[in-house]
């Protein structure tokens, strides 16, 4: 089994050994739902390519996103510290491959895995890191601003500058509508930062795009290194 998720590939070969039988490999793909808003979290999911957001969902259907996970995280880490419902909905986003672990057999296996529980409990905190961020970010931000950052963060979670992303996936991401991120995109891709055509999005121009970017970019992609580094 070939392990490309971060905090899997890091922990000690013995530990790999006690996790992988209990491990199942799947294939995500956009708009499927790991975990329902409410809904009990049964299973993780360690990414080891794609894209998976935590979205908080309105009465008036549309859906807040507040974190998205990479090949540096889990989903459902959550439930690892409470066995009430998920506080948000896991959507994947990019088409990848994820392995899964019963929530049951990681709270069975934590105590006797002490790199692995290390690893989970930075990653739930880079996660509570950045959905405070996010919430500062929607709060201070141009959609401009927020654009930029999101697009910048997304290419450095899945590792590529060509992104599959869609107008009213973006729109979500930013809580705005189609016409105003229309407006934002065209403007960056007159400006020579981006080009998009359909569902494919490609930075063309990143320096251009860290310039039109807020702070936030530069502290969530900081703590990435960060996670990547231990």
């Amino acid at each position: 089994m070939t392990i490309e998720n971060a905090i899997l590939s890091s922990i000690p070969y013995d530990e790999q050994t006690r996790l992988m039988p209990h491990l199942s490999e799947m294939e995500i793909v956009p708009g499927m739902v790991l975990h329902a808003s409410r809904g009990h979290v049964e299973h993780l999911y360690f990414l080891d390519d794609g894209l998976v957001s935590l979205a908080v969902p309105l009465l008036d259907g549309r859906a807040i996103e507040g974190v998205t996970i990479g090949r540096e995280g889990a989903v459902g880490i959550h439930a690892l510290a409470w066995d009430g419902p998920s506080p948000a909905s896991s959507i994947v986003h990019v088409r990848g491959r994820a392995k899964s672990l019963p929530v049951e057999v990681a709270l069975d296996l934590l105590g006797d895995l002490p790199d692995f529980t290390r690893r989970l409990a930075r990653n739930a905190s880079l996660q509570f890191e950045w959905a405070l961020q996010t919430a500062a970010c929607n709060a201070a931000h141009s959609v401009r601003q927020r654009l930029a950052h999101w697009l910048l963060l997304f290419s450095d979670q899945t590792g590529t500058d060509r992104l599959a992303l869609t107008h009213e996936l973006l729109a979500t991401v930013l809580g705005v509508s189609c016409q105003q991120l229309s407006v934002v995109a065209n403007g960056m891709r007159r400006a020579g930062h981006i080009d998009y055509h359909h569902a494919h999005l490609v930075l063309t121009d990143r320096r251009a795009l860290e310039s039109d970017a807020c702070e936030c970019y530069e502290i969530l992609s900081q703590q990435l290194r960060l996670v990547a580094a231990e």
